[in-house]
């Protein structure tokens, strides 16, 4: 009976352990398709009949504070259009925020 038991144990953990390759597998496709917080987005070209304009995302810290022991840093998305000369045209903001926090030092 105890050989039948260890045969039990060893296919039900080969089990456990086949099922959580599984779920990590799809887990890290999931992550591979998200992409990272980035400060600084790509930028995209935009045509027009006088002059070249271009268009890139920058994230913009708009406060930091100190909460419950973590430093909160809150950044807004803006639209920065430039020209050929690299002279902003315009800076919109797009009303996406994020939030970034991290555990503030001792020191401090």
């Amino acid at each position: 009976m105890t050989s039948a038991r260890m045969l039990f144990l060893g296919i039900f953990f080969i089990g456990i352990i086949v099922v959580i390759s599984y779920m990590d597998n799809e887990s890290q496709e999931y992550f591979e398709t998200v992409s990272p917080l980035s400060l600084d987005s790509g930028e995209i070209e935009a045509s027009s009949s006088e002059e070249s304009i271009e268009m890139s995302l920058k994230n913009v810290l708009i406060t930091t504070e100190r909460i419950n022991g973590f430093d909160v840093e809150v950044y807004e998305e803006y639209e920065v259009y430039t020209n050929e000369d690299g002279e902003v045209i315009d800076r919109v903001a797009t009303g996406h925020y994020q939030t970034l926090r991290y555990k503030a030092s001792a020191n401090e």
